[in-house]
């Protein structure tokens, strides 16, 4: 019989439900003219691109007329160029993830927000905005960037400026919750703790802003760094823990079941980072915990784990698009990476999946053979003898059997077979399969068959 594939990953809220996980891998729907319709295919890992700079990294922006990645590492902002080096612009300080934002006219101008304070990157120089008030996050829409304060208050620049107006300012007045969060597609919208206005733009040059009347949204945000501009909506996380695509006046939430306990259960919640990248048509939205990492396909809807070692978060922090590269932050050093290869800077990546449950209550099953169609002869001139390691539980997840190593097949093999016979019985609960590959090969996989008999338990 052909067992499901593990698309995703999607834990029961108890474990007698099963433990279905995906890790550092998406879902690739095929269609009905490949061999299969779905295949579960792998994340690339993370080479070093520049060499250590202040600390770890808290954002940044790519910069086309630089053609220079500008990153925060630690107290620091830095300039890296195609080349991987890179030169110290100046201290930035504050603490946390850092807010940037740019205008879209032929003179550049980006704006960064910190926790203490803004500034502007100009002509490569990094200047503070004495400004009369102290803004939580900048957002820009129409030729002006929008400052928006924890009081609820929010204030704007001239057009293509950084100037403030004594008087351009305004106020969210629908719900007395202030203001955490700001983003822009074609409005405005002021992101509070537990409501979100939505501003239109006008063609005044007084009031640039104005509420557009029925477009209280009743969720807020419980993590300013996770809004983040995604699939031609807005993600973020609500004050109830779920993380929400907002696209016009319409909230829909996204997260999985298991994704909103991990925020709710977060002991540092507001400060929970979100980024995007892409691979081809897929679109991924990524979340990083205090002690977890997810990310969302928008292709298929699916969430999925990402891991570095035996944690279950992910080193990386943050993502950029440069060089015609995916860029990586790190948030243990202060490197940046590159999207490639299959380890991460020099460590193990692990890529592999846990089955659904495979069970025939109330009866038990012997298992004669199982046979994982993947691609052979992966093998290269470093890893001559690549191996997928096979495990699997019958007690729902608690204890796992001893591995077995199967060939995933040398250099010009490409037509081995991996398939391991007499795996014994399970009884009513059944038996979960955990494969896991950690040698820096290519991989991927298409099916799984089990041969198996039912056998009774009275």
């Amino acid at each position: 019989m052909q067992i499901p594939l593990p698309l995703r990953s999607n834990p029961g809220a108890y474990k007698y439900l099963g433990k279905p996980k995906l890790i550092n891998g998406y879902a690739e729907i095929g269609g009905e003219d490949n061999k299969t319709i779905t295949a579960l295919l792998p994340h690339k890992g993370m080479e070093a691109f520049s060499l250590e700079m202040g600390g770890p990294c808290r954002g940044g922006i790519y910069i086309d007329e630089d053609a220079a990645l500008y990153t925060v590492q630690g107290g620091q902002l830095y300039k890296t160029i195609s080349d991987g080096t890179f030169t110290t612009v100046a201290a930035i300080g504050g603490s946390g993830a850092v807010r940037f934002a740019r205008n879209d006219a032929e003179t550049e101008l980006i704006v960064a927000v910190t926790s203490a304070a803004a500034f502007k990157l100009s002509s490569g120089d990094l200047l503070y905005l004495n400004y009369e008030f102290t803004p939580v996050d900048v957002a820009y829409l129409r030729g002006r960037f929008v400052y928006v304060l924890a009081d609820g208050k929010f204030w704007w620049t001239d057009i293509n400026s950084t100037n403030v107006d004594g008087l351009s300012f305004a106020t969210a007045e629908a719900d007395p919750d202030g203001l955490v969060a700001a983003a822009a597609l074609d409005d405005l919208y002021l992101i509070g703790s537990e409501t979100t206005e939505v501003w239109a733009v006008t063609t005044n040059p007084d009031a640039p802003y104005a509420p557009v009347g029925g477009t209280y949204l009743r969720i807020g945000c419980a993590a300013k760094h996770s809004v983040q501009k995604f699939n031609n909506a807005l993600a973020w996380i609500g004050h109830d823990d779920v993380a929400y695509l907002v696209r016009g006046y319409t909230e829909t939430p996204f997260s999985s079941n298991e994704v909103s306990r991990l925020i709710a259960s977060d002991p540092d919640k507001a400060n929970i980072v979100a980024w995007t990248y892409e691979i081809g048509e897929n679109k991924f939205y990524v979340l990083k915990g205090s002690n977890w990492c997810r990310e969302y396909n928008a292709k298929t809807g699916f969430w999925s784990d990402r891991v570095s070692g035996t944690d279950d978060n992910w080193r990386a922090q943050h993502a950029f698009t440069a060089f015609g590269k995916t860029i990586v932050g790190d948030s243990l050093t202060g490197k940046l990476f590159a999207s490639h290869g299959f380890h991460e800077d020099g460590n193990e990546l692990l890529w592999g999946f846990d089955t659904p449950i495979i069970h025939s209550a109330p009866d038990g099953l012997v298992f004669n053979s199982i046979y994982l169609d993947m691609q052979g002869g992966v093998g290269d001139n470093t890893t001559t003898e690549p191996k997928v390691m096979l495990s699997w539980s019958d007690d729902q997840g608690d204890n796992y059997s001893i591995e077995r190593q199967l060939d995933l097949g040398a250099k010009g093999k490409p037509n081995t077979r991996l398939r391991s016979r007499r795996m014994g019985k399970c009884g009513e609960s059944g038996r979960v399969f955990r494969v896991r590959i950690s040698d820096p090969v290519q991989r991927s996989i298409s099916s799984i068959d089990v041969q198996a008999d039912k056998v009774s338990l009275l």
